[in-house]
């Protein structure tokens, strides 16, 4: 189990920072969703499968996924509405519950 988290912790990483070029992240800051949130929400599948090594980890990594998506919506919606910029800690934090 231990493993399967760190693996997860990886493939988080590299969705949201290797993976992720700085123009998808500045354009998800200007709209509650952009195409760029579907880009990056492939990316965090793929990686969360294929970090897996296992074929049955198809709906947790969809599950993890969409935990991400809403994350993110969630992170974009606050920014736009309040003029607040959601802090990266906190949304950090709650991607890594969401793998927890």
């Amino acid at each position: 189990m231990l493993q399967l988290f760190i693996l997860q912790l990886i493939a988080h990483l590299l969705a949201d920072f290797s993976l992720q070029p700085q123009k998808w992240c500045d354009e998800k800051d200007k709209e509650v969703i952009t195409r760029h949130h579907i880009y990056h929400i492939t990316i965090v599948l793929v990686t969360s499968y294929a970090l897996s090594f296992d074929p049955g980890f198809w709906i947790a990594a969809v599950v993890l996924t969409l935990l991400h998506f809403l994350i993110d919506l969630l992170k974009s919606w606050i920014n736009l509405t309040f003029k607040l910029n959601f802090t990266f800690f906190i949304d950090q934090i709650l991607h890594l519950l969401s793998i927890i």
